[in-house]
């Protein structure tokens, strides 16, 4: 998928698919409800898709997410379903881009299924950054929770991966809401974890919101389905009311990471008050 946001053209590229707990995923939404939206295997997993977005406005190129990432265990390739090679570095090849390239990696927040494409195995099982010229940008609170491995699941954070970034000097730390690079601002959106961030891709008069795990997919539109992954749902009951309602008065494109079918798309605000999506993007 192509998205055009001013002089920005933006790629929306698949950073590996895997597998994940439906229950999980929609918290205390019965299944009844969130069945008639993702249909779970026998095991009650759903799809999850890592839609990572490649900018690039003719000066720098950009990456807002790095998908699963790469180095797992037969154990956890059966866990997650995960399909060898299906990640960031094989839909960058696809198009025409090596991770050379890349300026800039912006991450929502360094769960594995965001950041975990940052670092791989290189010679002699050695942990090599991916992408070796890019400036790495994360919210400092998270840095910090993921070098403590705070969290729901132990596994959530890979700390001794991530410190790769650190050790090649590739990382830096940002400390509340700025804009780094010139149209690309961060601001902190916490619930999901302390210091997750989501990422605003602006260029004459155009907003695209990279929701990270704000709204992981379309169906989490509604304010009230909540992961069981957020460790602070109030939190993030406040933060999905306050953005939607920006997003459908300023009309920006949000962009679902994990949703498998539909990547972004502008949203409208229904006679009932519920928000619903609404297509017809400008691609390039």
């Amino acid at each position: 998928m192509k998205i055009k946001i001013g002089q920005w053209k933006v790629h929306i590229l698949s950073g590996g698919k895997f597998l994940l707990d439906g229950g999980t995923m929609f918290g205390v939404i019965p299944k009844s409800l969130w069945a008639r939206k993702m249909e779970a295997d026998a095991e009650n997993r759903i799809l999850m898709e890592t839609n990572c977005l490649l900018a690039r406005d003719g000066s720098k190129t950009v990456l807002i997410e790095a998908g699963i990432g790469y180095d797992f265990s037969e154990k956890e390739r059966n866990i997650y379903g995960i399909r060898e090679g299906d990640n960031i570095l094989r839909s960058l090849r696809e198009t025409g881009v090596s991770p050379e390239e890349v300026d800039f990696v912006f991450l929502s927040h360094l769960h594995f299924d965001h950041a975990g494409g940052t670092v791989r195995e290189g010679k002699d099982k050695k942990l090599v950054p991916v992408f070796p010229n890019a400036r790495h940008l994360v919210q400092k609170r998270d840095w910090e929770d993921a070098m403590e491995n705070y969290g729901v699941m132990k596994s959530s954070y890979q700390p001794e991966r991530l410190k790769t970034l650190k050790d090649h000097g590739i990382i830096d730390l940002i400390d509340g809401d700025c804009e780094p690079v010139s149209g690309i601002k961060c601001v902190v959106s916490p619930g999901h974890c302390r210091g997750h961030q989501i990422i605003f891709l602006q260029s004459q008069g155009q907003t695209l919101l990279f929701c990270g795990d704000l709204f992981p997919t379309s169906f989490h539109l509604k304010p009230s389905w909540i992961m069981a992954y957020d460790l602070f749902p109030c939190d993030i009951l406040r933060e999905k009311r306050k953005v939607l309602e920006s997003a459908v008065e300023e009309k920006w494109i949000l962009s679902f990471y994990h949703d498998p079918a539909a990547r972004a798309a502008m949203i409208e605000k229904t006679v009932k008050g519920d928000y619903t999506m609404v297509y017809g993007l400008s691609g390039f």
